[in-house]
C-alpha cells in the first residue's frame, strides 16, 4: 500500500527540515526532538516516519546511493579488468563519503549499536559488487571474508581520520587499501 499524500508531504517536510538542521550543525548535535520542533510536528508523527536519525540519514542518502550503483554498473559494462572495477567501486564510495561523511557516521554509529551494519541493503549491494571482483581475481579461497574486511577498511571513521586528519588524498587512500588487500595477497 502506498503512503497517503499528506503522509508523503510530512515525510518530505521532515527530510527537508532535518537536512537544513544537519547542514547548520553536525548530525550528532541534532536531536529527534529538535527535528520535530523545527518541523512543527509532534514527536509521534516524526517517529511514525523515522525510528531514529539513522533512518533519516539513510533516506537522505538513498538517491545518491542509487546513482552511485548506476555509475558502477555503467563502468563495469565498459571496463573488464576486475582491478580497475574494484578501484572504481571504492573511488565511488569515497566520493559518496566525502559528500556525506556526517550522515554516514550517524548510520554507522547507530548500526554498530544494533550490530546490523552488514545487513543493510547498502552494505549487501556494495558487498555483491566487491565480491564479484574479488571472486573474478581468484586470489583467495574465501572471497566473502576478504570482501568484508576490504569494505570495512572504508568505514567513515577510518576514512575521516586518514583523509582529513592525516591528509591522505582520496585516490591514494583507495590505492593503499587495495595494495594491502588485493596486490598484497597476490604477491
Amino acid at each position: 500500500m502506498s503512503k497517503r499524500s499528506d503522509a508523503l508531504r510530512n515525510e518530505q517536510h521532515i527530510l527537508t527540515t532535518a537536512q537544513t538542521l544537519f547542514n547548520a550543525a553536525t548530525v550528532e548535535k541534532v536531536s529527534m526532538k529538535k527535528i520535530a520542533e523545527t518541523a512543527q510536528i509532534g514527536t509521534g508523527t516524526l517517529y511514525r516516519h523515522f525510528s531514529n536519525k539513522s533512518d533519516i540519514c539513510s533516506t537522505l542518502l538513498a538517491h545518491e546511493v542509487t546513482q552511485m550503483f548506476a555509475r558502477i554498473d555503467r563502468y563495469q559494462q565498459k571496463v573488464d579488468d576486475p582491478h580497475e572495477q574494484l578501484r572504481f567501486i571504492f573511488l565511488s564510495l569515497i566520493k559518496l563519503m566525502e559528500d556525506n561523511v556526517n550522515l554516514l557516521k550517524e548510520i554507522e554509529r547507530t548500526d554498530k549499536q544494533k550490530r546490523v551494519m552488514m545487513q543493510t541493503p547498502f552494505y549487501v549491494k556494495l558487498k555483491e559488487e566487491v565480491m564479484a571482483c574479488v571472486t573474478q581475481l581468484n586470489i583467495v579461497k574465501d572471497p566473502d571474508f576478504l570482501s568484508d574486511m576490504l569494505i570495512n577498511s572504508f568505514s567513515a571513521d577510518v576514512f575521516e581520520y586518514q583523509h582529513y586528519v592525516k591528509g591522505i588524498p582520496s585516490e591514494q587512500f583507495v590505492d593503499r587499501i587495495l595494495k594491502i588487500f588485493i596486490r598484497g595477497v597476490q604477491s
